[in-house]
């Protein structure tokens, strides 16, 4: 985990065609806002991650000029995440051909594959720095991590069941689920202290994979 830098980089600004993978998950978004527009009730746009689309997710955030706040994934994993911010209008032209480009903001470096149509939008590995307040630890890391916290026990093999017989029942569990953005949530339980939170993600087998712990106060999205 990171905090932000006092100084975030200064972004670079290229216009690129608009990806057929990305002109097709916003034909599928601006259904969704027609629909929303016709029975709001049945379809809410208003919240994290209400529009989960094939390579899309997002939603609708307030009233502003471009109030569709959405992340587009590349079929490449290596691509990187996109933010993007759209009003109904620059949707609805992308979905329907008419607006064919792009004007976005990377950042610098040749090795990062960030980028935005928002200036002051800040990259999760070029904006930021390791903050002592998080950790994401591997396995094998692990275990003098935890046993610095008073939770001892935990190996690079330990399993599930392991993990909850030593800490009991956690306050908090998810995953092992593809969101319709086609990302793979691998399961996870979590255990809320005083002091912080430790939340311990497994493979499909039910094998530790990695391990995170953050402050007590943490919340999704922070």
């Amino acid at each position: 985990m990171a905090r932000l830098k006092e100084q975030p980089k200064e972004k670079v600004r290229e216009t690129i065609p608009v990806p057929p993978e990305l002109r097709s998950a916003l034909c599928e978004v601006w259904e969704l806002v027609q629909q929303a527009e016709r029975d709001p009730d049945e379809f809410e746009l208003d919240f994290d991650d209400a529009i989960q689309v094939p390579h899309v997710c997002g939603g609708r955030y307030g009233e502003g000029l471009r109030p569709y706040v959405l992340s587009y994934y590349p079929p490449s994993q290596s691509e990187g995440r996109w933010q993007l911010e759209f009003a109904e209008c620059e949707i609805e032209d992308i979905a329907d051909g008419v607006q064919h480009e792009l004007s976005l903001y990377r950042c610098a470096d040749p090795d990062c594959s960030f980028k935005s149509n928002r200036k002051s939008a800040l990259c999760s590995h070029c904006d930021y720095v390791p903050d002592d307040a998080f950790a994401e630890l591997p396995p094998a890391e692990a275990g003098p991590r935890l046993a610095a916290l008073g939770m001892e026990g935990v190996h690079e093999a330990s399993s599930r069941a392991e993990i909850i017989g030593l800490f009991g029942d956690p306050q908090d569990s998810g995953g092992d689920q593809t969101v319709e953005c086609g990302l793979y949530v691998w399961p996870w339980i979590k255990y809320v202290r005083a002091d912080c939170q430790v939340r311990f993600e497994f493979n499909k087998q039910g094998a530790l994979r990695e391990v995170f712990i953050m402050p007590a106060d943490w919340q999704p999205g922070d």
